[in-house]
């Protein structure tokens, strides 16, 4: 008899420095969308869309730095 023992634990990914909503880091790092609060707008959504695509079920991802250039600190909660 063969037994199989499949683990719900996927893959431990990090991130770091995406600076999602960060217009400036277009500019400064020569991104290649517009300087604009939509060419921003777009430039968060493609990074979260290619992050998302590369994942699989169970997967954890960790971002350690510098992931926002509009975070907002409430009471010890996080908003964009």
């Amino acid at each position: 008899m063969r037994t199989e023992v499949t683990s719900l634990m996927g893959r431990q990914l990090f991130t770091s420095d995406e600076h999602l909503n960060h217009k400036n880091i277009i500019k400064h790092c020569n991104r290649p969308w517009d300087y604009s609060k939509r060419g921003c707008e777009q430039m968060t959504k493609r990074i979260i869309e290619q992050q998302n695509d590369s994942l699989a079920p169970g997967d954890v991802i960790y971002h350690v730095g510098d992931w926002s250039g509009a975070l907002k600190a409430t009471s010890g909660h996080m908003s964009f």
